[in-house]
């Protein structure tokens, strides 16, 4: 990792890193505290595949600028509009993208295998629930 986290970040990143399969967590840390540095490290970190879920363009792009700071030869893929990646390790969606009703995104994001990890930053502003087909992913 290229950037050393403050203390309060590491702390954060560890006790995310204790959650046992299937539990859920929220971090909470005040605006400018670098929550996307934190989350961005975690998916730096991970074997497996990370989706990272935001609500806009400028959250989405400022999500993948942080993961390259902190590690320049991940595998990213950005999914919104004409943006398609759903194959990468670590994929960046705007809700929106996956929430459609036409929407066949999460189908082929989860059949390039599951996610061990899905990340909702700026989680209180969205209202739409995730939820596959069967229920098997559902927030």
């Amino acid at each position: 990792m290229s950037i050393v986290l403050r203390p309060y970040q590491q702390e954060a990143l560890d006790i995310v890193k204790e959650i046992k399969p299937g539990e859920r967590a929220l971090i909470v840390l005040p605006t400018a505290t670098g929550k996307t540095i934190v989350f961005a490290a975690l998916a730096s970190q991970v074997k497996s595949r990370v989706l990272i879920v935001v609500p806009s363009t400028e959250l989405r792009e400022q999500s993948i600028d942080k993961l390259k700071l902190v590690d320049s030869t991940l595998d990213i893929g950005s999914v919104q509009a004409s943006l398609d990646e759903v194959n990468s390790k670590i994929v960046v969606s705007t809700r929106q993208s996956l929430t459609h009703f036409k929407s066949t995104r999460i189908e082929r994001m989860l059949s390039n295998g599951e996610f061990e990890y899905v990340i909702f930053d700026e989680c209180l502003v969205g209202d739409t629930l995730i939820c596959m087909k069967d229920g098997s992913f559902n927030f």
